[in-house]
């Protein structure tokens, strides 16, 4: 027990000592800027107009390193402790342990010696020792960049501490934001990215400093793209005598400075003999780094226009620092004036007849066979004796493409005193270039009217620009369209009619124009939707789709940019062709310019349309399709020596938040109706709407109530008239109404 007493003793007594006999050896060494600390060294002045910092950069540093080291054995305060054992072997001999005191003594004196003894002795060794050392080194950040921001503006500019850490931002480089009475407000951005400290600076001082130098210091970098458009008119990227357009500027600042009273102007290349427009114009607006503005300059066409070309020079002038913008050419069509040719198409009456004593509902079809007219408005002129019971003795019927044609509705009272044979009114027709026609309307009195039983097909189609077929007078879902006073000031609908397409072995949807054109009035009369919140195009191309709806890169199309979130309700209705993808068996809408047998790319896709009107923020979205997607049609295969295709169905927990509704299942055709002249699907949809869906009488429709009466009619008429099958599909909320009142 003894020897291990002694043992342990010298072991705690003899310390190591380490004595550093080599240069350091670097391992490693990381460093990374965690802070700056800036202050304000002064502000400015009417004497001096800079903010004037300081700033400091912090970097903590991590080294590892390692060092050669002699290690020792040598005495310390422990090697002596041992002879404290005296004092008590002293106190045991006085109180007569003579022999255990004296004991003590020797171990405590033995024991000291052997210590001290053993750690003389002990061996040095040369060793390794590897340590790590952490510390912040603090500096200048000198060549770096710091950028200031303008708070309110998002205008940004970059500067560089000096040697001594000196930051100087002169507020006349921002002098071009400066009002009266409004301060700045800035934020420093470190060279990382970080917001590192705010700085108001009171522009009071620097009020007559500012004003004057308001003009940037440096140059814009102009970029521009330049159209033609007559959104105003006819919209047919044409010039027509009589018409408005504009040339469309879209220009981009992509410099360092302001781009202000930029000139923009215009050399004709061609003969601009009867065309308007300002050849110098100054753009007052002040164009900030890196923002677009967009320009109109009017464009007016007189009587007098003929057909042919323009070609425009288009200069954009800096006049500040001479960046002027690379010239470029507009070129556009013109076409001469065209007077409009109005004609009766067709008229009957409801009754079958007139006769006095009674009210008779009169309806007119009204064609404009010559050239394009525009708000055009009428007036009916009535006999002594004859009275307007409902319908507009004058009426806007806004604007006539060459064959388009509108329909009047109205009901006159035929007074007993009124003695004529035959009911003879005049038609007033006039358009806002001044064009006034007088049309003779004549009934006979107590003589069955004849409808015609054919009506011809209105007549060539130009271009892209298709017209519905012109309507028989008796079709019921096209006459007295209800008006049920429901206001809809908020929601938007989406009408597409694609009857025709360029490519000549589509066969054409024979009324999918007037099945359109027909679910725009009820939308107007029945559902209270405005006009102008009506997205309606007819035989649209794929880039006109994609602009209403979205790609799959830009979802957000002209339809999301119409709606007020959470507030508006969507109605989106397509009739045209739709076809399968053969390899993936996905559906795909058939545009204009599309090709069945590359649809993929040529269509637009069924699902994407889904997708992005779902992510429409709107409260309610209903989408209506009378088409199929099997490839085949009642005109015949969109897809060559191949048999109709059945397409992947849509699902409905993938559009839970929508109303779908489709003319028929996967595989099946969507009919037409062609007595009615309507797609079979839409002209029951029409009548579902006029009140027939309404089977409990409680002067409202909900969509189960639609789908019960589609359900019952689509399928009877679909195998009765054309011996197919048809069934019409729902997805969504059976319970919502979609008509009260």
């Amino acid at each position: 027990m003894k020897k291990l007493v002694l043992v342990a003793f010298i072991f705690l007594s003899c310390s190591t000592k380490y004595t550093k006999i080599g240069e350091k050896d670097i391992i490693s060494k990381d460093e990374k800027t965690i802070s700056y600390d800036v202050s304000i060294i002064s502000k400015p002045s009417s004497n001096s107009p800079y903010l004037t910092l300081k700033t400091e950069e912090k970097v903590r540093i991590i080294e590892k390193y390692r060092e050669k080291m002699k290690v020792e054995k040598s005495p310390n305060f422990l090697t002596f402790s041992p002879l404290l054992g005296i004092i008590p072997g002293f106190l045991f001999m006085n109180n007569g342990y003579v022999v255990l005191g004296r004991d003590i003594i020797g171990l405590s004196v033995l024991s000291t010696a052997t210590i001290f003894t053993g750690a003389k002795i002990a061996p040095s060794r040369t060793i390794w020792r590897t340590q790590e050392k952490k510390y912040t080194k603090t500096g200048i950040p000198y060549g770096k960049k710091f950028s200031i921001t303008l708070k309110g503006e998002n205008y940004s500019l970059d500067y560089m501490p000096d040697r001594n850490g000196r930051l100087e931002v002169s507020m006349v480089d921002f002098a071009p934001f400066y009002q009266k009475g409004k301060d700045f407000n800035f934020s420093l951005i470190s060279p990382e990215g970080d917001d590192l400290k705010s700085f108001y600076v009171y522009t009071y001082p620097l009020g007559d400093l500012l004003s004057k130098r308001k003009r940037s210091k440096y140059p814009p970098n102009i970029e521009y793209t330049v159209n033609f458009s007559d959104d105003k008119g006819n919209k047919d990227m044409i010039l027509d005598a009589y018409e408005s357009g504009n040339i469309i500027l879209e220009i981009k600042n992509k410099g360092k400075g302001f781009a202000e009273d930029i000139e923009v102007r215009i050399t004709p290349l061609s003969d601009v003999e009867h065309i308007s427009f300002r050849s110098k114009n100054i753009i007052k607006n002040m164009i900030k780094p890196q923002k677009r503005f967009k320009a109109k300059i009017p464009v007016y066409a007189n009587s007098d226009l003929k057909t042919g070309e323009v070609r425009l020079k288009i200069d954009i002038l800096e006049p500040y620092f001479g960046a002027d913008a690379k010239p470029k050419i507009l070129r556009f069509k013109t076409k001469k004036y065209i007077p409009p040719v109005f004609v009766i198409h067709d008229k009957g009456v409801e009754e079958g007849w007139i006769e006095p004593r009674k009210t008779a509902h009169l309806s007119v079809v009204l064609q404009n066979k010559g050239g394009e007219a525009y708000d055009v408005r009428t007036k009916i002129l009535l006999p002594a004796g004859v009275s307007l019971v409902e319908g507009k003795k004058e009426a806007y019927l806004g604007d006539f493409t060459t064959e388009d044609w509108k329909r009047l509705n109205f009901t006159l009272y035929v007074s007993p005193r009124f003695k004529e044979d035959s009911l003879k009114m005049n038609l007033l027709v006039e358009e806002k270039r001044g064009e006034k026609e007088y049309i003779n309307l004549n009934f006979p009195i107590k003589q069955k009217v004849e409808k015609p039983k054919e009506i011809v097909i209105a007549g060539r189609e130009k271009g892209r620009k298709g017209i519905a077929p012109l309507p028989t007078v008796g079709v019921d879902v096209d006459m007295d369209i209800p008006k049920t006073g429901i206001s809809s000031p908020k929601d938007i609908a989406v009408v597409i009619g694609l009857r025709s397409y360029s490519n000549p072995n589509i066969p054409t949807v024979e009324y999918a124009l007037n099945d359109a054109k027909i679910i725009r009035e009820y939308l107007i009369n029945v559902l209270g939707f405005k006009e102008e919140n009506i997205i309606y195009r007819e035989n649209p191309s794929k880039g006109e789709l994609e602009a209403i709806f979205g790609t799959y890169k830009e979802p957000e199309g002209q339809l999301f940019n119409y709606v007020i979130p959470g507030e508006s309700n969507v109605f989106v209705y397509y009739s045209g062709h739709g076809a399968p993808d053969i390899d993936e068996k996905r559906a795909y809408l058939v545009p204009y310019d599309g090709n069945p047998s590359y649809i993929k790319i040529s269509g637009y896709s069924l699902n994407l349309l889904f997708e992005n009107i779902s992510n429409v923020p709107a409260r309610e979205k209903t989408i209506v399709i009378d088409a199929c997607f099997s490839g085949n049609s009642q005109g015949g295969m969109l897809l060559k020596e191949i048999s109709p295709l059945t397409v992947v169905p849509i699902r409905e927990k993938d559009y839970k938040d929508m109303n779908i509704i489709t003319a028929g299942k996967e595989g099946e055709v969507a009919g037409w109706y062609s007595e009615k002249r309507h797609g079979l699907f839409t002209y029951f949809f029409l009548k579902g709407l006029r009140g027939e869906a309404d089977k409990n009488n409680d002067n409202e429709i909900t969509f189960g109530e639609l789908e019960g009466y589609l359900k019952e009619n689509v399928p009877y008429y679909a195998r009765r008239l054309l011996g197919t099958e048809q069934h019409p599909v729902f997805n969504g909320s059976k319970g919502e109404v979609l008509i009260k009142w």
